[in-house]
């Protein structure tokens, strides 16, 4: 983490100067993939291994989250991980990482400090990537169907905890998370309203200038 926070021209950035760099950052990217997937001695290393990872790919540049996704295994047989004929479980896993940290985390004093590094990862990735965006949607904001009798904070779906979270009393861990679930609505304002209720948006969508007559 130390090694790359400081590359030039690296954090944020779709341009890498130097093409043996570029390809040095997609190697690492790729292997970080695959530790990704890796099972630990017991639960609590395995979630500690994926927190360094997640840290780790936020200073990556956009243009190596591809690296990620691998080609779908035509036998495989989990297509809950199986995307547009990539295999998405690590961005699964990324997910499922999401929801375990916000359920521990929620209402606690050091929520910030767990959640925004993979709420800041999940928002480059799906603002950089189409296929990670559109599953990302999938997974965290899937048709509501009989979703829609209950308040949007009511339950403990990704959804529902993303939405709570839209009202933390923390500044950056409210805009984050109603960030992400913009990006996942495509920068939709009347979906994301549809989501989460306009209550819980109308501030952060204030704040973003996204209230008025022009966005209606």
């Amino acid at each position: 983490y130390n090694l790359t926070v400081d590359l030039p021209n690296l954090t944020h950035s779709y341009a890498i100067q130097e093409e043996e760099e570029e390809a040095h950052l997609m190697r690492l990217v790729s292997i970080l993939r695959e530790l990704l997937l890796c099972y630990g001695p017991n639960n609590e290393k395995q979630m500690e291994l994926q927190n360094h990872i997640i840290n780790l790919l936020t200073n990556m540049p956009k243009t190596c989250f591809e690296e990620l996704l691998s080609p779908a295994v035509l036998d495989d047989d989990n297509d809950n991980d199986e995307h547009n004929g990539k295999n998405m479980e690590a961005i699964n896993t990324i997910l499922r990482f999401l929801d375990h940290r916000i359920a521990k985390a929620e209402g606690t004093k050091n929520a910030k400090e767990v959640l925004l590094p993979v709420l800041q990862l999940l928002i480059l990735m799906c603002q950089s990537n189409r296929t990670i965006r559109k599953f990302c949607r999938q997974f965290i904001l899937p048709a509501l169907g009989d979703e829609v009798l209950n308040l949007p904070t009511e339950g403990q779906k990704l959804r529902n905890k993303l939405t709570r979270m839209m009202t933390n009393p923390n500044s950056e861990l409210k805009t984050l998370s109603a960030k992400l679930l913009f990006v996942l609505c495509k920068e939709s304002v009347d979906r994301l309203i549809n989501y989460t209720g306009y209550g819980n948006a109308a501030g952060l969508l204030y704040d973003f200038g996204l209230l008025g007559p022009q966005h209606n």
